[in-house]
């Protein structure tokens, strides 16, 4: 986790220039418990490491977390974690993820806010009309 957190990982590339390293791997190697305490790491590839992960399960478990990262400093955490909440889509949720949504430092070149709000919106859709 150390390189991972120094971000030597992510520069690391194929021949043909993609990414050589796949953090599912890493993720892979921790549970989701211990990957939710890193919530607060200082570093942000280890945050937003933590965000994609949680965000992927769409599991509530990780609601309160991904409320703490959808407020994070660096947008790409902080839109992972939106991504997330708007697959969890409980009330609990959706409130967190409409704040950020509406904060305007949260909307830097407006593609995080339309990626994360068309996320919500799908996944707030379908869980209201099986209401």
């Amino acid at each position: 986790m150390a390189e991972y957190r120094q971000g030597h990982l992510a520069e690391i590339q194929r021949i043909d220039g993609s990414p050589a390293f796949d953090p599912e791997v890493l993720s892979g190697m921790v549970t989701l418990d211990k990957l939710a305490a890193m919530a607060g790491d200082a570093s942000d590839s280890v945050r937003q490491l933590v965000a994609t992960c949680l965000a992927r399960t769409g599991d509530p478990q990780w609601t309160d977390v991904l409320i703490k990262l959808v407020t994070d400093k660096q947008i790409e955490v902080a839109r992972e974690a939106a991504v997330g909440l708007g697959k969890i889509a409980n009330e609990k949720a959706i409130g967190p993820l409409v704040d950020a949504l509406a904060t305007p430092t949260r909307t830097r070149a407006g593609s995080s806010s339309r990626r994360c709000a068309t996320a919500s919106g799908r996944r707030g859709s379908s869980s209201r009309s099986g209401a």
